[in-house]
């Protein structure tokens, strides 16, 4: 058995297949009782003259010979073809053997786990479970009709506060801080925008107040105008001029 054909041989012929006159060969009188040529295109494409001689072996060869052409072209594209199919394949194969490896990864970390003991109901009542221990477990489905049809206490336990209430009242406690927290937030809003906001014209400003204008004297002997104290808002100096020192000699 001959070695694999590898890809350069193979390009190789497929290189002389394409260079050669395509087939079908056929006889061709006109240039002589030996010569062949294609005469399937609109143009006459010669090959030559063979002298196969007579007998069987001579009519096979012919035969050979005449049908090398489209015989050898159609082999080279079906190896090309087989030669991608075979890569394809190998490409599954490789994706199926990964897949194989995970799934017996995952198969090793099931075998990991606790086997699960089937459990019955004692009272015949309920379908089968499963568990990971090999221990008996109570039914899980009479334990909650024990637990339905248990009477509720008169007074409960709040689960926000901790606090005791009356079965089927709200809880005290919960509802006297919600209107302390209620009373807290209305105190601490704006007193111009909350609920206890005065009307005034102007909003957010409260009514002017101008109390009346003094003219008391600010102290200072020397002469000046009148002007309004610094530190003393709507109080007014008269100043202190020559007639105010007449004013006040005898």
């Amino acid at each position: 058995m001959s070695a694999p054909m590898d890809e350069q041989r193979l390009a190789e012929i497929q290189t002389r297949v394409d260079a050669a006159t395509s087939g079908p060969w056929e006889l061709c009188p006109s240039y002589g009782s030996d010569f062949y040529a294609n005469v399937s295109g609109p143009h006459l494409r010669g090959v030559g003259t063979f002298v196969f001689g007579d007998g069987t072996e001579a009519e096979a060869d012919k035969a050979l010979v005449l049908h090398a052409a489209k015989d050898m072209a159609d082999l080279v594209a079906e190896v090309w073809r087989l030669r991608e199919e075979r890569h394809s394949t190998n490409e599954a194969l490789d994706d199926a053997v990964q897949a194989l490896k995970e799934r017996d990864l995952q198969i090793a970390e099931l075998e990991n786990y606790e086997q699960l003991n089937p459990q019955q109901c004692p009272k015949g009542l309920h379908a089968d479970w499963l568990v990971d221990s090999e221990y008996a477990h109570a039914c899980p489905w009479c334990r909650i009709a024990e637990l339905e049809a248990l009477t509720p206490a008169p007074i409960q336990t709040c689960r926000t506060c901790g606090a005791g209430y009356n079965l089927g009242q709200p809880c005290q406690v919960c509802a006297y801080r919600a209107l302390v927290a209620a009373e807290l937030k209305r105190q601490q809003e704006d007193p111009h925008d909350g609920p206890l906001a005065s009307r005034y014209t102007t909003p957010h400003d409260l009514p002017e107040v101008t109390p009346d204008v003094t003219t008391g004297q600010c102290g200072y002997d020397d002469y000046h105008d009148a002007h309004e104290w610094a530190d003393k808002p709507h109080v007014r100096c008269p100043g202190h001029s020559y007639e105010t020192d007449a004013e006040v000699t005898p």
